[in-house]
């Protein structure tokens, strides 16, 4: 952005938001180039920015200590021959939503008459939000993130819920509340007002809400190929509760009957399971000297949580208990099981034979889970492309899996048909009653819930263990809430050994 283009920004908060994107383009261009030197164009790019980011530096101070002037010259208030009425009319007058508006809940109309005004109000301000800001994790489309928060918006017709999501979105979103939250982390003194702003987003069972743009809950971040259940999963979003509810039932019979004949009762039985979501939590170790580089610590924290995240749920939604405590995994729940033929042993034989017990009104949407190691034995299976087991014979598989598996675990190639998924909370290992191969239809049968917002505490010292000394880190403490829970055990096939 060129100097000109600053005079567009013409407040401090304006400012300080551009200045968190600079600072975020420069910490991922570094990130890009990590332990070798930039390229010429990389080079002269980080240095326009550094430019961009010390003329805003010099604009934000002039304007503070501009400000400061004229509140010290400035009486306190409305004046006796200005009524209140008047006042609090200009106040909140506006004719454009400017950053500082959105994030200025001391400017919220809230009527008590009519409150789906001030419900309106926020939804606008929340959409506004979400329209200009910046998403700091790598790989991110900028665009899809935008659209699935929107949609995030718009899909409660609760009230409450609705007002959960977008009130964190306008208290957690602004630039005040950004800087006190990485001051928070890094253990930096805050500003009054950014003190004030924080107490907006301070947690029920404490800490503080996590900026929404850094939030997994919120943001659907890329998958690691460890944990592919959210790719093809069906995913529920809840607000303002902690329990959602799916309907499930046995299947319609239908018949042919004679002319005249009375029909015959076929309706099905309905269930309505309860989900109940469940804390999560995530303990992040962070070096006291990223305090000196804030924008490069919202973009490693996000990522540093997401992993653990992603670990977590990879090896939860496998093989959890299903308890009052942890997520029903799909190895649990799934409880309709086919045995191999062999003991302790996996043939080709067995892969056909699981395939063809599932039934088949949910073989249209199924697909393969197993650990890497499971793929690469069937693999052997078919050394010649005999059997074209894998999609695209003769030899599809000739260059073996490949190494870097794209988001959601998706290894890109079919076996009898089906997609295969990649997962290393399936276990690989050839012993009696392992459950190495599943079959399935994830996106109607596993329901995973999220319980919106992420809230983190931080330990401002962390010590080691041998001398208790110090070790020159801080720890962070996210919280979550989520559960997982197989629907129907009927639309899944597990091959255990026998």
């Amino acid at each position: 952005m060129s100097y000109e283009e600053l005079d567009g920004l013409r407040s401090v908060e304006e400012l300080t938001n551009r200045q968190d994107e600079v600072r975020s383009t420069m910490a991922r261009l570094d990130g890009d180039f990590q332990g070798i030197p930039m390229d010429e164009a990389a080079r002269d790019e980080f240095a326009r920015l550094k430019g961009e980011n010390d003329e805003i530096t010099r604009r934000v101070r002039e304007l503070e200590a501009r400000k400061s002037v004229l509140e010290s010259l400035a009486s306190r208030g409305h004046t006796e021959a200005e009524t209140t009425e008047e006042w609090w009319n200009k106040r909140t007058e506006r004719t454009t939503m400017k950053e500082r508006d959105i994030f200025d809940v001391s400017t919220l109309r809230m009527d008590t008459l009519n409150p789906e005004a001030g419900m309106r109000e926020m939804r606008d301000r929340a959409m506004r939000a979400i329209e200009i800001s910046a998403f700091p994790q790598r790989g991110l489309d900028q665009a899809k993130v935008k659209e699935h928060l929107e949609g995030l918006v718009e899909k409660f017709e609760d009230p409450a819920s609705r007002a959960d999501v977008v009130r964190r979105i306008v208290a957690t979103g602004g630039p005040t509340y950004r800087r006190g939250f990485l001051k928070y982390i890094a253990g930096i003194p805050r500003s009054p007002e950014e003190e004030r702003v924080m107490t907006v987003g301070s947690g029920a069972a404490g800490g503080y809400a996590i900026v929404y743009q850094l939030d997994p809950t919120f943001i659907p971040n890329s998958n690691l190929s460890v944990n592919p259940y959210r790719g093809i999963a069906r995913v529920e979003t809840i607000s303002g509760t902690n329990e959602f509810r799916v309907v499930t039932s046995t299947a319609v019979t239908a018949s042919y009957a004679a002319e005249a004949a009375e029909a015959t009762d076929s309706t099905p039985t309905l269930a309505q399971p309860a989900m109940v979501t469940q804390r999560a939590q995530a303990f992040v170790p962070v070096s006291i000297e990223l305090e000196m580089d804030l924008p490069a610590l919202q973009s490693q924290l996000a990522q540093l949580i997401q992993d653990g995240k992603d670990d977590l749920e990879a090896a939860q939604f496998s093989t959890g208990a299903g308890t009052t405590v942890y997520p029903q995994g799909v190895l649990v729940g799934a409880s309709t099981t086919v045995t191999s033929a062999g003991t302790a042993a996996f043939a080709v034989a067995d892969v056909y034979t699981v395939e063809q017990n599932l039934p088949p009104r949910f073989r249209p949407r199924a697909n393969w889970l197993a650990n890497r190691s499971t793929y690469n034995l069937i693999r052997q299976f078919d050394t010649a492309g005999g059997a074209a087991m894998w999609l695209g014979y003769p030899n599809p598989m000739q260059g073996g899996l490949p190494n870097n598996v794209p988001a959601g675990g998706n290894t890109g190639i079919t076996l009898n048909g089906y997609p295969t998924y990649e997962c290393s909370g399936v276990t690989s290992t050839l012993a009696s009653s392992n459950l190495i191969l599943v079959i399935g239809d994830f996106s109607r049968y596993y329901c995973i819930v999220d319980r919106m917002g992420l809230d983190v505490e931080v330990i401002p010292h962390l010590f080691g263990g041998t001398n208790r000394y110090p070790t020159g880190q801080r720890g962070i403490y996210a919280m979550w809430r989520n559960t997982a829970k197989v629907i129907d055990a009927n639309g899944f096939r597990v091959l255990t050994l026998k």
